[in-house]
């Protein structure tokens, strides 16, 4: 039920019990998951939400806008931005039918944010990425995404992060995540921004549910949830 390709990948990354135990579990139905205020949403993308803390928050691939919501209901400012106004006007949908109003919908691209420097306490990337830890929920991805995806992916997720880094203000914080568990769009990832930005500083701090991955942490598939790596950076200095 996989391409040979993602079949060697997740044996090679995960060892051959490992990498059969995550394949079988995405082969299995995604389990409906609904938050306090009735939104459907996987656990994991909850965990992600639940790392993200400030007053000021922005979400830079909102849409279908589960997280921003989320985000939204600890009472923080939420600016939500997408860079397609049909995207954009998903968040604003679901935000209008959860009634929450602290949460403003942008269209903008990510890697060209139109927020003035230090504008946010903590910015969220759930960027755009090969989706191979949530293929219960999508199961042809492993029929459309290829081998050299994640080689693709990984220069626009490592875009977005810079670009956030820009807008965040000085201590504040960046939360890299993406439904993937390829090491390309996790550990290459983190390489390539202590490289680029090294201003950007692991915070090497999550809670136990998830598992320790390089400076990230990542959550593998599951009967109860989906793949879910993040990466949460802090930002020391403008330079």
């Amino acid at each position: 039920s996989y391409p040979d390709w993602l079949y060697e990948l997740f044996v090679e990354q995960f060892g051959t019990e490992r990498g059969h135990d995550l394949m079988a579990a995405m082969n299995e139905p995604a389990v409906v998951m609904e938050r306090d205020d009735g939104y459907r949403q996987d656990v994991s993308s909850q965990m992600v939400a639940a790392l993200v803390s400030g007053d000021r928050v922005g979400d830079v691939c909102a849409a279908p806008g589960g997280k921003s919501t989320a985000i939204a209901g600890t009472s923080a400012m939420v600016m939500a931005s997408d860079r397609k106004l049909s995207r954009a006007r998903l968040v604003r949908g679901n935000t209008s039918e959860l009634g929450i109003e602290n949460l403003t919908t942008v269209v903008a691209d990510g890697r060209a944010l139109p927020y003035r420097q230090g504008s946010f306490d903590t910015v969220l990337v759930d960027a755009p990425c090969t989706g191979l830890g949530a293929l219960r929920r999508r199961a042809d991805a492993r029929w459309r995404v290829g081998p050299g995806d994640a080689d693709r992916l990984a220069d626009l997720q490592v875009g977005l992060v810079l670009a956030a880094s820009e807008v965040v203000a000085d201590g504040g914080e960046i939360i890299y995540s993406v439904c993937t568990i390829t090491d390309t769009e996790s550990l290459g990832v983190e390489r390539r921004l202590a490289e680029l930005a090294p201003h950007l500083e692991p915070i090497v701090d999550y809670p136990p549910d998830w598992e320790t991955h390089g400076s990230g942490a990542r959550i593998l598939p599951s009967g109860d949830s989906d793949g879910m790596t993040v990466l949460r950076l802090r930002k020391t200095s403008s330079t």
